[in-house]
C-alpha cells in the first residue's frame, strides 16, 4: 500500500545516499515562502511552549509531545512526567532513555488509567497504547481498543491515528476495515493531530494538489514525517516540478521537529547543493 512506501523510500535514502504541477498552478504560492513561514511559525510557537514547559507548565509540556520526536523530545518529556503528565511520562517511556522497568510500567498503566477515568483522554490512548503492546505478546484481545475508540470518540486524535493503524494491519481486536482506517486518519487530522494528514495523504491515491495540501497541513501540524515526504518530492521532482530550494525548506523543518531522517537527508543535500 502507498502508506508505507515513504518509509521504505526513507531507509533506501539512507543506505545509498511550492512550484506544483500545470493543473495546480495557479493556487500555489511564491517559491519558499510557505515552507519558510511555516518553520518560522513553528520555531515560535515550540520555543514558547519549551520555556512554559521548563518552568513548570505541565500542559505545555504535554502539548510539545504531539510535536517533537528523538532525542530533543527527552527533557521536556521528563519535565512533563514529573509534572505528571501522562503523555509525558508515555513518551519518556518510549525514548532511547526511559525507564523500561516493570515497575515504572506498572505506575504508568494505573496512571494513565485513572487519567482516563477521570475523564484527561490523553490518558485514554496511554492506557490503550501500553495495553496494545501487552496484546501483541499474550495473542488475545485485552480490551486495548476499547480505551482508544473511547479517546478518539471524545476528541484525542492520537487515539484516532492509532485506530487507523489497527484498522489497516487488520488487527484481531478491530479487524481490517481499509474504509474505517482512512476515516480515523481523517478525523485524526480534522482533529489536528499532523500524522492524521500524512496518513490521509499517503493511504490512497489522490491528485497530486490534494496530497500537497494535506502534507502541507501535516507539516504545519507539527507531522514531521509529512515535511520529510514533502521534501522527498521536491527532491526527486516526479510528481512535482523539481525544486531543492524548498527540499531543504522542509528537510529543516523535519530536522527541527527532531526527526533523524529529516537531518540526514539536509546534509545529504547541502553537500551536493551548497
Amino acid at each position: 500500500m502507498k502508506r508505507w512506501l515513504f518509509i521504505l523510500s526513507s531507509v533506501g535514502l539512507m543506505l545509498g545516499g511550492c512550484v506544483v504541477s500545470n493543473q495546480s498552478s495557479s493556487n500555489a504560492t511564491s517559491p519558499a515562502s510557505a515552507p519558510e513561514k511555516s518553520l518560522d511559525n513553528l520555531k515560535t510557537q515550540i520555543n514558547s511552549l519549551e520555556k512554559k514547559c521548563l518552568v513548570g507548565s505541565k500542559n505545555s509540556c504535554e502539548k510539545l509531545m504531539e510535536y517533537l520526536e528523538g532525542e530533543k523530545i527527552v527533557p521536556f518529556a521528563k519535565k512533563g512526567c514529573e509534572l505528571g503528565g501522562v503523555l509525558s511520562c508515555f513518551k519518556l517511556y518510549n525514548s532511547d532513555e526511559g525507564n523500561k522497568t516493570i515497575d515504572f510500567q506498572k505506575k504508568l498503566k494505573t496512571m494513565a488509567k485513572k487519567e482516563c477515568e477521570n475523564g484527561n483522554m490523553k490518558g485514554c490512548y496511554v492506557i490503550g497504547k501500553l495495553l496494545e503492546d501487552e496484546s501483541y505478546k499474550i495473542e488475545n484481545d485485552n480490551g486495548f481498543a476499547s480505551y482508544l475508540k473511547k479517546g478518539c470518540q471524545n476528541g484525542e486524535g492520537n487515539s484516532c491515528c492509532a485506530l487507523s493503524h489497527l484498522y489497516f494491519q487488520g488487527h484481531p481486536a478491530v479487524g481490517e476495515d481499509e474504509t474505517k482506517s482512512r476515516e480515523m486518519a481523517e478525523k485524526c487530522c480534522q482533529l489536528g493531530v499532523g500524522e492524521g494528514c500524512y496518513l490521509v495523504a499517503t493511504g490512497s491515491s489522490l491528485p497530486i494538489s490534494k496530497e500537497l495540501e494535506l502534507l502541507k497541513k501535516g507539516c504545519q501540524l507539527g507531522s514531521s514525517v509529512s515535511c520529510s515526504y514533502l521534501g522527498n518530492l521536491y527532491l526527486k521532482g516526479k510528481e512535482v516540478k523539481k525544486d531543492i530550494r524548498r527540499a531543504k525548506q522542509y528537510y529543516t523543518i523535519g530536522c527541527f521537529l527532531g526527526d533523524y531522517f529529516s537531518c540526514e537527508d539536509l546534509k545529504r543535500i547541502k553537500e551536493k547543493n551548497p
